[in-house]
Order: structure tokens, then sequence, then C-alpha cells
């Protein structure tokens, strides 16, 4: 091809056809630009089948990675609601002159929910650090990765607040106003108190404001970090929503 075009070129030249070949020298420049542009373009398309692969695969590791962390939250969050639950019950009870160890027990149990929300974030991490989120196209997505760490730690920061107030403050007073079960033969038991001293240690203990005035303050903390579960669980929601409508578009083309 280029052979031929050099001896095209040298005719006109020899023949001093000179229009000619300043029309001929300006089709071969446009041919050389065209070749260059479809060359540039095939390049985009071979780029872009890559960069689409790419996000597949981040989509694909980011739905199991949220799929996981929405399934952790719902046993968190269930821990803490009924911790609640039970929190008001007992709150009730403790209007009551006198309540029988055979109420008491059932009573106390799972009052506290100091249980946390640890969610997995080595993909979201590692997707954001590498700078692959640029892959994503749908806006939705991105903005609701990129405020994935926000909601979490406002909802961690009701977690650790509850955490603090029981170490400090809550536990101290357990263990100076009422006994502990002992564990170390498998049987959880009460050493050194009768089932009539125990239920005499707890209806004191219920009748003190003091305490009243804790357990107020614990169903404070659990309702706070229950509702402050919402934006987390709607942020996922919407993750996984996203993900699932570009998989599924993927999928049938």
């Amino acid at each position: 091809m280029i052979t031929i075009l050099r001896k095209i070129r040298q005719n006109l030249l020899g023949q001093n056809r000179y229009t000619r070949y300043f029309l001929y020298a300006l089709g071969e420049i446009f041919l050389v630009v065209i070749g260059i542009l479809i060359a540039l373009q095939i390049n985009n398309w071979n780029q872009d089948a890559q960069d689409r692969k790419k996000e597949s695969k981040v989509l694909s590791d980011l739905k199991h990675e949220f799929e996981e962390n929405r399934l952790r939250l719902h046993e968190t969050i269930q821990v803490k609601r009924e911790a609640l639950h039970n929190t008001r019950n007992l709150l009730k009870m403790m209007k009551r002159d006198y309540i029988s160890m055979n109420e008491i027990k059932p009573a106390i149990v799972h009052t506290f929910g100091i249980y946390t929300y640890n969610p997995s974030g080595g993909i979201i991490n590692t997707i954001i650090s590498t700078g692959n989120i640029d892959l994503i196209r749908d806006e939705e997505l991105k903005f609701a990765l990129s405020q994935w760490q926000d909601v979490l730690l406002d909802y961690q920061e009701e977690e650790t607040a509850h955490q603090t107030w029981y170490i400090q403050i809550m536990e101290p007073y357990l263990n100076q106003h009422l006994p502990k079960k002992y564990k170390g033969d498998g049987n959880e038991d009460y050493l050194f108190h009768t089932e009539a001293e125990l239920e005499a240690l707890y209806n004191q203990a219920f009748n003190d404001m003091e305490f009243q005035n804790l357990y107020i303050s614990n169903e404070r903390y659990l309702d706070r970090t229950v509702n402050a579960v919402t934006p987390v669980s709607e942020n996922i929601d919407v993750i996984l929503k996203r993900i699932d409508t570009h998989l599924d578009k993927e999928k049938y083309k």
C-alpha cells in the first residue's frame, strides 16, 4: 500500500500536476487521520471492555461483603432490641412492692445488649484506596458507598457510648450490690447466697433510686442505638439494590 502511494505521488510530481498532488496529499493526510482515529476508538473499546469486566468483579465482591454485613447487622440489632424489650419490662416490674425470684431470674436476662457490630470492610476499603471506585458508573451507588463509613461511625459512636457507660458506671454498681453467678464447674449458680437472700437483695436494688435510674439510662442508651441503626440498614439496602440492578443488566446483555 505504501509503495503504491509513493508511485502515485512520484507520477503526479513528474507530470507537474501540482494541484492534483496537493489534493492527493490532503487525501493521504485525511486517510492517516482516519486510521489514527479508528485505532484510538478500537483501543477505547478494548479498554472499556476491560473496565466493565473489572467493574463487574468489583460489584460482585461488594455484593458478597455487604450481604454478610447486612446479616451481621440484623443479628446485632436483634440482640439490642431484645435487651431494650427486657429492660422496659424490668422497669415496669420495679413499680411493684415485691417480686419473687422466679419472676426476677427471667427478667434480668439480656437487659444490656453489650454486643458490637463489626462489619467487614476489606473489599470497600481496598476499592477506595486503589481508586477502583472510579470503575463504578452508577453515581447513586458511588454516593452510597462513599457514605458508608460516615453512617457506620455514627452508629458505632452510640454503641461505644453505651459500652463505656456500662463498664464505668453500671458494672461497678452491680459488682457492689448484686452477686454474680459462678460458672467454674460448667453450671451457673450462686455460691454464697441462698434463694431467699438473692430475692431480698434484688428487691432491695429494685427499690433503690440509683439502680432505677441506672436502668432508665440503660433503656435510653439502647433506644438511641436501635434508632441509630436505621441509616446503616438503609445504606446497605441501597448499595445492594444498585449492585443487583447492574449485575442483572450485565447478565441479560
